[in-house]
């Protein structure tokens, strides 16, 4: 078999995509006996993220996020917004589920070009809040039920 990813590419985060995160973040809590989240993120600025969504610039995407560090990996809760994202399209698709698998990346143009020659589209990218790195989610859908994103810190 071709390896298409890098065998040292470190899992980050699992994110989950929901219709209500707060309902969602708060349940996640209890079964670990946590606390539930009381602060919530958003999206970067679509303005400063520069955000990509199915090929058009500065795509105006955005959704409500809690968080959890579990030792060295995040869980995630997002929330969109109702527009066209590649976090409404899997909740419209699936319902509430695992949006993606994140992988820490130090190229992620490079590991974005390997996936595409893999065949696996980019679906959406952009920049953190701060303008402190990039996300980038590849559809991995059809093979995996989920997307992988790839996280670069600048």
């Amino acid at each position: 078999m071709t390896q298409v990813f890098r065998s040292d590419a470190n899992v980050t985060q699992v994110c989950f995509v929901t219709d209500d995160v707060e309902k969602a973040s708060a349940y996640f809590a209890r079964l670990l006996g946590l606390d539930p989240p009381t602060e919530f993120m958003k999206a970067a600025d679509p303005a400063l993220a520069k955000a990509v969504y199915r090929g058009q610039e500065n795509a105006d995407v955005m959704c409500k996020i809690a968080m959890f560090q579990l030792g060295n990996i995040d869980i995630e809760f997002l929330q969109p917004d109702g527009r066209p994202s590649a976090w409404q399209e899997l909740l419209d698709a699936k319902g509430p589920c695992i949006h993606h698998i994140a992988f820490a990346s130090t190229d992620i143009d490079g590991d974005l070009a390997k996936l595409a020659e893999n065949g696996n589209e980019l679906v959406q990218k952009g920049d953190y809040d701060g303008n402190t790195g990039q996300y980038a989610y590849v559809d991995t859908v059809p093979q995996l039920g989920a997307f992988i994103e790839l996280l670069q810190d600048y």
